[in-house]
């Protein structure tokens, strides 16, 4: 499974003074972390922020010795710069991103501004399926904050073989909710699925990932506004 979540980003710059931002703080054998730049085209940029972590573990022999184990790991966030569309997509995003984020900052003269997006995850659906012209089935949600008077809220997870959107109104019947989460069936051969979050991720069955990736973007440039 691939991940993907998009941010909305407002960037001061172009794309090749920014691609030449990040080389400025360009990762290389003695930086504790930095910006590999691997690809630069008019309206985009590709690259990656590398961090080096150095980690010591103890470990004790049969013998009761005491060893020190010490090795150097590099974790790696692959990012696409897009301004011409929702402004920055991080693939498989780890789970802190302040670093990262501080550093395009930098790069950036503390001048972009990052911001989390929220989008109608069932818009974001329909706008996919219009730019695929396929059907596509939601088999699962998973909503919450559910109104069912002043003081009482409720969550619920609807499953099922075949769309639930029917029972997601039937269950609700006009109350407000929060969609946070869906989960969509691909019609088609061979079987497809994807599961979208109102955060602006998505997670992609590798062997979807490439035939979806272009309509999925332009779907939540779409739903989200």
């Amino acid at each position: 499974m691939i991940r993907r979540r998009w941010l909305r980003a407002q960037w001061p710059f172009g794309t090749r003074v920014l691609s030449d931002r990040l080389k400025e703080l360009q990762f290389t054998s003695e930086a504790q972390n930095g910006f590999i730049v691997d690809r630069l085209r008019s309206n985009r940029i590709e690259g990656r922020f590398v961090e080096r972590q150095e980690i010591s573990q103890t470990v004790e022999s049969p013998l009761g010795e005491t060893i020190l184990y010490e090795r150097i790991e590099f974790r790696e966030t692959a990012f696409i710069v897009a301004p011409d569309r929702l402004g920055l997509e991080i693939i498989n995003p780890p789970r802190s991103m302040s670093l990262f984020l501080s550093r395009l900052a930098e790069a950036c003269d503390f001048q972009v501004a990052v911001t989390e997006i929220r989008v109608d995850v069932t818009l974001w659906c329909e706008r996919l399926s219009a730019n695929l012209g396929k059907q596509l089935d939601i088999i699962s949600c998973q909503l919450r904050d559910i109104k069912l008077t002043e003081n009482i809220t409720a969550t619920a997870v609807l499953k099922g073989s075949s769309d639930v959107r029917q029972a997601t109104r039937l269950l609700t019947d006009g109350m407000p909710y929060i969609n946070d989460k869906i989960k969509i069936q691909v019609q088609g051969s061979p079987s497809q699925s994807l599961i979208l979050t109102r955060h602006g991720s998505a997670t992609l069955d590798r062997i979807a990932s490439e035939s979806l990736l272009d309509p999925l973007r332009d779907a939540l440039y779409s739903a989200a506004g």
